[in-house]
């Protein structure tokens, strides 16, 4: 019998993902005028990228945006919440959430 382990993500990553969420949640809106050309270089990445992430569902989409710019678990624990993100890249949720 092969058994395998699935680490269960530390608390601190968790609940980062859980208030990313609610604030993808919150900002559904589809109110923003720029291109995709334009958004792609907002969020740093290229339009053929940004393309690949489409999704019927936006919270989805901008999940997989948010993993390509902070791609490995270190990153994204640096982060600490959504708050010290807001503060470290201001525009980048707005960005993200299209606001």
């Amino acid at each position: 019998m092969i058994c395998f382990h699935i680490a269960r993500p530390k608390t601190n990553r968790r609940e980062f993902l859980e208030q990313l969420l609610d604030c993808l949640k919150s900002g559904e809106r589809d109110e923003d005028g720029r291109t995709h050309d334009q958004l792609a270089a907002d969020l740093g990445l290229s339009a053929t990228v940004l393309a690949s992430f489409s999704h019927a569902d936006p919270q989805r989409a901008i999940l997989h945006v948010f993993n390509a710019t902070y791609p490995t678990n270190e990153e994204k624990e640096s982060l600490i919440n959504v708050g010290n993100l807001a503060a470290m890249r201001p525009q980048f949720l707005s960005d993200l959430l299209s606001e």
